[in-house]
């Protein structure tokens, strides 16, 4: 055999392995793609059955089924708000879901995420009410401290509760409001108690409360 003919022959046999390997390459990749696209298929029923159970009822089941968007958006928001009854603050058991809120702010999430990731996320944030997530975020002003302090002393009007960081000021007439006291205490302590004594004091869970009862 002609030098250039065993030469094509070799280069055209060598083709032909690569292009076997190729295909046996791609074939073993497609496959391999397969059983990871159904491994993670069943982590994700797997997970979707521990939340669930997380957040029980069968709202849960419920929250699956809808679609991110407007048209799902108030049984969304309806159903968020029954798990919240059933679960409570995670700090002081409070269940009234007008009050209760998850670390983070979700509102937006509520409609734009998919059902997956939202259930994901309510499993995995914290669920508190006003007040909580209030005592937990301790004011560093001196001039904010002070106001804290003649808060604690008053109470609030609706609870009794005593724990300033929680309380508010709620004023009685919002035809008499200058602004808000604590953007006042930014500028001067004198101006922020003038304010103050146009309000009453309330938590943060019984202002929501009122606010909501006005509307």
């Amino acid at each position: 055999m002609p030098y250039k003919d065993l030469a094509r022959k070799r280069d055209w046999n060598r083709r032909w392995r690569d292009t076997l390997a190729g295909q046996e390459a791609r074939a073993c990749e497609n496959a391999r793609r397969v059983d990871a696209r159904k491994a993670r298929k069943e982590e994700i029923e797997i997970e979707r059955e521990e939340e669930i159970r997380l957040l029980g009822g069968e709202w849960s089941r419920e929250l699956y089924a809808t679609k991110s968007g407007p048209r799902d958006a108030g049984a969304r928001r309806k159903i968020v708000g029954q798990i919240k009854s059933r679960l409570g603050c995670k700090a002081c058991g409070e269940q009234r879901p007008a009050v209760l809120g998850y670390t983070g702010n979700l509102s937006q999430v509520v409609d734009r995420a998919s059902s997956f990731v939202l259930m994901k996320l309510l499993a995995s944030r914290e669920l508190l009410c006003a007040n909580c997530r209030r005592i937990q975020r301790p004011p560093l002003d001196e001039v904010k401290l002070e106001l804290v302090r003649i808060k604690s002393s008053r109470g609030c009007k609706v609870c009794g509760m005593k724990n300033g960081l929680a309380l508010d000021y709620h004023h009685r007439d919002a035809g008499q409001k200058v602004a808000d006291v604590s953007s006042l205490a930014k500028t001067s302590l004198a101006r922020a108690l003038a304010e103050a004594e146009k309000c009453d004091v309330l938590c943060s869970n019984c202002h929501i409360l009122e606010h909501e009862e006005k509307l």
